[in-house]
């Protein structure tokens, strides 16, 4: 009898029965859905894949507009997109059709602790996933079962770099 606010925590294989569908050929895809802000420094995370010499594509998912999304939008390296945001359904087809889901938290007040609910959509999917070191993520996953560095430029450089030397075989094995 108390007003409440249900939180959609988890996933629900009954709503969304997607099967992964990795691409067979073409650039590793990597894929980045939710909040696009200031605070949330994703240009630390685009300078990281920008320096990248390797072939990839990296796409945002995001109802946000704002100037970060135009930054984005701006940038001049056509291996990086910004969509705008699907229906919850459209939107897991799509993003269950790349390699790597990305999910990163700045260490602020802001984030430290943070419920990585995009992470886990993306695990649900199929994806590996690509995230940085946070105390949620301490009993869910490790660097067996994930690609985890430290949210700084040269750890994500080196991570992707890593990530993106692998067979596709190997990337579905984290």
């Amino acid at each position: 009898k108390i007003p409440y606010q249900a939180t959609p925590m988890g996933f629900d294989f009954s709503r969304h029965p997607i099967q992964p569908q990795r691409p067979k050929q073409g650039p590793v895809r990597f894929v980045y859905i939710g909040a696009v802000d200031k605070l949330r420094r994703l240009d630390i995370i685009n300078e990281a894949f920008m320096a990248q010499q390797q072939p990839f594509r990296l796409d945002y998912y995001s109802a946000s507009q704002n100037d970060v999304v135009d930054d984005i939008r701006r940038l001049n390296d056509s291996r990086i997109r910004f969509n705008a945001a699907l229906p919850r359904s459209e939107l897991f087809d799509c993003i269950a059709k790349a390699d790597v889901g990305i999910c990163f938290f700045p260490h602020t007040k802001t984030y430290i602790t943070a419920s990585p609910t995009k992470t886990v959509e993306y695990g649900a999917l199929g994806l590996s996933v690509l995230v940085n070191r946070m105390p949620e993520y301490e009993t869910l996953l490790n660097d067996h079962c994930a690609f985890i560095c430290d949210f700084e430029k040269e750890a994500i450089q080196k991570q992707v770099e890593a990530i993106l030397s692998m067979g596709r075989e190997a990337i579905a094995q984290r």
